[in-house]
């Protein structure tokens, strides 16, 4: 049997706690220092083994839709952001093909090159998850990091058009997000940035997960 733990960060020392040590997906501004910032884990009871790899993704999958749902106060809306190799994006593109969304421009003149690295965002409900992890598969938390934003409806086409990490709007957009959801590397779990406390936070993921 898994269990929940959050834990409160340092917002300031959020991103080291994430671990994209290549700096994939880093945003080159800093998260609005009244949020507080919680590290959301599902791990297995002590003594137990915390299982294989497809274990460990499930149950980041179940944070994931837990926290979009749970955190998400009525009248907001969910804008998805994905970093990472175009190859590992490029199913998840054909998932959002029928959604609002907004993409990197790409240009690959040499096929032997690297993939580049691009960025989606995707307007969608967290009922519309389970198909996102479906086309992302094992890159999800290892080559692509994934974003979620719970904002007001004037900022969803600003999010979608957003493509550059140091866009001169990430202040105002942060600044109106309720809640900024982030995937720490290696499925290790979720950072969450939210004005609501941490028994609230408890409280609301524990709800979700067990139904």
């Amino acid at each position: 049997m898994a269990i929940l733990r959050v834990n409160q960060l340092d917002p300031a020392t959020a991103d080291g706690v994430a671990g994209w040590s290549n700096g994939l997906g880093q945003l080159q501004v800093s998260m609005p220092s009244e949020l507080h910032a919680f590290e959301l884990r599902i791990v297995a009871q002590e003594g137990n083994s915390n299982g294989t790899e497809a274990d460990q993704r499930h149950r980041l999958r179940q944070l994931i839709i837990a926290a979009a749902a749970g955190l998400m106060p009525n009248g907001h809306h969910l804008v998805l952001r994905l970093d990472g190799p175009l190859i590992e994006i490029a199913s998840a593109l054909a998932w959002a093909i029928d959604r609002p969304l907004g993409m990197s421009p790409v240009r690959r003149f040499d096929t032997t090159a690297p993939s580049p690295i691009v960025s989606l965002r995707v307007a969608d409900e967290p009922a519309g998850l389970s198909g996102l992890f479906d086309a992302v598969g094992p890159a999800l938390g290892r080559s692509v990091r994934l974003r979620l934003f719970a904002v007001p409806l004037g900022i969803v086409g600003p999010l979608l058009d957003m493509d550059e990490l140091d866009d001169e709007r990430w202040p105002e957009v942060l600044e109106k997000a309720d809640s900024t959801i982030d995937t720490i590397a290696g499925l290790g779990g979720l950072i969450a940035f939210t004005h609501q406390s941490a028994d609230t936070v408890t409280s609301a993921l524990a709800s979700r997960l067990s139904r």
